[in-house]
């Protein structure tokens, strides 16, 4: 009775964690490969921008950037946590 009870919360368990992990496909990590490919261009192009004082294209490529990583946040998981975390709640007005 014990074995069956412990194996019965083992599938339990393994039933719910399935879905909470990342599956990643090929194509999925070669978009994402592109996308991260992409932000790099666009940061040195930034560097670039910030050397000429052009204040525009910098703004542009920044709101690319900020697109991409909207758009695709399973791509840039760290980031992603990050700005989960910083979003604090406001508390509701009585």
């Amino acid at each position: 009775m014990k074995k069956l009870l412990t194996i019965s919360m083992f599938f339990y368990g393994v039933a719910f964690a399935a879905p909470s992990m990342p599956v990643q496909s090929e194509s999925m990590i070669a978009g994402c490969n592109q996308f991260r490919q992409q932000m790099r261009q666009n940061h040195q192009a930034i560097d670039a921008a910030f050397d000429k004082k052009d204040a525009c294209t910098m703004g542009k490529l920044m709101i690319e950037n900020r697109q991409i990583f909207e758009s695709h946040p399973e791509c840039f998981p760290k980031r992603n946590k990050m700005m989960q975390g910083s979003i604090q709640p406001t508390p509701m007005a009585k």
